[in-house]
């Protein structure tokens, strides 16, 4: 199974390099964290009544501290991205508590992701249409969670499969050797079976990794907070692996 050696040299290539990851991402990652839980902390209320659609108008300073925290949130991950590819694929000193600032190709990566965004959110409202049309005549589950998560399933597995066709530009930005979309799914091609089964591998190791956490009765509480965060760390850290793994791999013919 292609799509599980995959998987797990991605894995690997963390806990293998363990002291480097963190020396990376761990600062970055903290100050992307302390950030977010601020800013829901601060504006949880209003973020929930915008949610649910009670809430039309955002007190003052919402819209200003919602775009700091997204501006952080956007650069130490675009930060972290980079230097772990540069680091994996080139072999590029991690530094000590922060890793180089490479300005050309944060910016680089930062507009393959743009790009590769729009198409994503595009085949997501095509598939999430489909799929409503699909499940709208399972009338029994309309009024429950089922159809919900149905829905989720739907629309998330071929978009994820779509992103790990595409995503070879990514690493690639962060590199300076620019793969295009329409190369990156030339290149993926051979590896369609192998990127079903990434996806589906992905999403149960995700579900599982949550599942604590659905059991805590208090969402809010400092275990939970610790424990979100700290696989939030593994999935960023896993899922940039796994590009780094397909660019290795399906670009540079490297060996599992």
């Amino acid at each position: 199974m292609q799509g599980w050696k995959i998987f797990t040299h991605s894995l690997g290539m963390v806990f293998n390099n363990l002291g480097a990851a963190l020396k990376i991402s761990l600062v970055l990652y903290l100050i992307n964290s302390v950030v977010g839980i601020y800013f829901g902390s601060k504006y949880g209320d209003v973020l929930n009544g915008m949610e649910s659609g009670y809430l039309f108008l955002a007190p003052q300073g919402f819209w200003g501290a919602w775009f700091v925290t997204m501006l952080i949130g956007g650069i130490t991950s675009l930060w972290i991205a980079v230097s772990w590819h540069r680091y994996i694929l080139l072999e590029e000193n991690p530094g000590t508590m922060l890793p180089p600032f490479n300005f050309e190709r944060i910016l680089a990566y930062f507009f393959a992701s743009i790009l590769l965004g729009l198409i994503i959110a595009f085949v997501a409202m095509i598939v999430g249409m489909i799929s409503g049309v699909i499940l709208a005549g399972l009338v029994s589950l309309q009024n429950g969670p089922v159809l919900q998560l149905l829905l989720q399933i739907m629309v998330m597995g071929p978009v994820i499969y779509v992103f790990y066709r595409l995503s070879l530009s990514l690493p690639a930005a962060a590199l300076g050797q620019p793969v295009g979309i329409g190369e990156s799914l030339k290149l993926t091609k051979p590896a369609s079976g192998a990127i079903i089964q990434l996806m589906v591998i992905g999403l149960i190791a995700v579900g599982v990794l949550k599942l604590p956490s659905l059991f805590n009765s208090d969402p809010s509480s400092l275990l939970n907070l610790v424990y979100t965060h700290v696989i939030g760390w593994f999935i960023m850290m896993g899922s940039i692996s796994v590009l780094t793994t397909l660019y290795g791999v399906y670009v540079e013919k490297r060996e599992l």
